[in-house]
């Protein structure tokens, strides 16, 4: 609260900052740095408490060298060229062969210098190098008003990823490519996630943050970075509780990893009977426990002797290299079937010997419906579904559940027990201590030098979207849930898009940020 901030005038070709040099209430056109100057500074210079900060006592904030630019239009009055600003240092998110509504933030934007400004991307030098095919002297659209300046870019398929260069053109016919040398910030192109992507937490909520896209990688990594931040600038926000620093928070990639733990307890009995084609495939189970356990390894070639063993349930003549059989007692099988959660609701177990078959939920809903097979050898056994749920071909479900995986297999988003794919990256659990809005901030590491990984922030250019942490009535009123396609995340939360295909973005990058040029919202501290 003791620090002090001012603007300091430098000219076009660049300055320093100087005492007593800062600006007057009516700034003039040009480019400016922004300085700070702290109360302890202050009275450390000048030996006294309490003393005030001197213009020689300012120091540049950490950044760009120029953070804030004024334009002189061409056509009016010098006395009004101090309402012409436009935010230079801005960035935006794009994916190849999508739909960027790039907004250029300013202020002063008038219909003269809307009907005169132009928009071109180049993946050099903004007046010196040449545009990305057919992204030049774009105009601005209709939505455009005194303060934003919106501009509909339709990226080529294949555009190579990467950072490219906005840069406008504001007198002229703007023809030339060195008509176009004013650079307003950074256009980071991907191939891989979606971006425009919201993602919604309620108070306290325990959640993921869920990338889809195509050909992602499990050492792609996310960072979370306050609303008024800028991707690839400023570092993660202390807000966000994750299990790791972000740089090592790696994609959910053990099915098991984020799921509930073994459940034992009571199992119901249907007596005589047994399930069909819906077998646990035992022979290249990722657990070990259930290829040890499997009648042909242990009984049949490794032939184990002794009362542990279990080798009265193998049977030679059925018993093969693909079988699914298990040669353990009742409790042992249920033991197993209880380790492996969601993946074994129940066993087929063989009424005289200890031999068994781990069967998936398919079976148990088979049995509460009355469509098991008769057997005089085996009676099935399953897990009941807790209070509140319903037994289905998935599992025990609420019927929100059921309509989130119902969602969630429309596009293509059902990835086993939660583990990540090259479509969709889970990053979990992802919890916030306070309410409000973030952005998420995205590395691919496919774009950073050989044997680099994502380990700094500037390795973190992309924004996907936008988190909101709030409560589910406030984001009902902003429209959020209404006007959005949401779905409940896998691992907790919702996200959303513009358009029923996640993949699809209906208004392409989040709104451009510029060191707070865009106002963040959080509408719970009004609620």
């Amino acid at each position: 609260a003791a620090s002090r901030l001012a603007v300091n005038k430098v000219a076009l070709a660049g300055g320093s900052v100087t005492a007593g040099d800062f600006t007057s209430a009516r700034p003039m056109w040009g480019d400016y740095i922004i300085c700070v100057c702290t109360r302890q500074r202050a009275e450390e210079e000048r030996g006294r408490a309490g003393e005030s900060c001197q213009p020689s006592q300012f120091a540049p904030v950490p950044g760009p060298t120029h953070a804030l630019t004024l334009l002189r239009h061409p056509t009016l009055d010098l006395r009004f060229a101090s309402q012409q600003t436009v935010f230079t240092q801005q960035t935006f998110s794009a994916r190849a062969g999508q739909q960027l509504n790039l907004v250029l933030r300013g202020l002063g934007l008038d219909a003269t210098f809307k009907s005169q400004v132009r928009l071109g991307i180049t993946p050099g030098t903004c007046g010196v190098d040449d545009w990305v095919v057919g992204q030049s002297n774009l105009v601005p659209v209709g939505d455009s008003n005194t303060t934003r300046l919106t501009f509909v870019v339709t990226l080529p398929a294949l555009v190579a990823p990467g950072k490219y260069s906005a840069c406008v053109c504001t007198a002229g016919t703007c023809a030339r490519t060195q008509d176009y040398a004013l650079k307003v910030g950074d256009v980071h192109i991907t191939r891989k996630p979606a971006v425009g992507v919201e993602w919604v937490f309620k108070e306290n909520e325990v959640g993921s943050i869920e990338v889809t896209g195509s050909n992602l990688s499990m050492s792609d990594r996310i960072m979370i970075v306050n609303c008024q931040d800028t991707c690839s600038l400023q570092e993660a926000t202390r807000r966000a509780i994750v299990s790791a620093p972000f740089v090592d928070l790696a994609p959910v990639q053990d099915a098991g990893a984020a799921e509930d733990p073994a459940r034992p307890g009571e199992y119901l009995t249907v007596r005589h009977r047994y399930c069909a084609g819906n077998d646990v495939a035992v022979q290249e189970h990722s657990s070990a426990v259930v290829r040890r356990h499997q009648c042909f390894t242990k009984c049949g070639l490794q032939r184990c002797v002794g009362s542990g063993c279990f080798c009265e349930g193998y049977f030679r003549s059925q018993d093969t290299l693909t079988s699914s059989a298990l040669c353990l007692d009742i409790t042992e099988c249920q033991h197993v079937c209880d380790s492996l959660g969601d993946e074994c609701a129940g066993i087929d177990m063989h009424v005289a010997k200890p031999r068994c078959f781990l069967q998936r939920h398919a079976c148990a809903a088979e049995a509460a419906a009355g469509g098991l097979l008769v057997s005089e050898a085996y009676s099935f056994l399953y897990r009941p579904c807790p209070e509140g749920t319903v037994r289905t071909t998935e599992g025990c479900e609420t019927e929100q559940a059921q309509e989130a995986r119902r969602l969630r297999q429309a596009r293509g988003l059902q990835a086993g027990a939660g583990a990540s794919t090259s479509s969709v990256l889970r990053f979990a659990p992802v919890q916030f201590a306070t309410l409000g809005t973030f952005k998420v901030c995205y590395c691919d590491e496919q774009l950073l030098p050989a044997g680099r990984s994502c380990s700094t922030i500037d390795d973190f250019p992309i924004e996907l979207g936008t988190v909101h942490v709030s409560g589910i009535s406030c984001v009902l009123g902003e429209g959020l849930c209404r006007t959005r396609d949401c779905y409940t995340q896998y691992h907790g939360a919702m996200a959303c898009a513009a358009e029923p295909e996640l993949e699809t973005v209906g208004r392409g990058g989040s709104p451009p940020t510029s060191f707070g040029a865009a106002p963040c919202v959080d509408c719970d501290s009004e609620a």
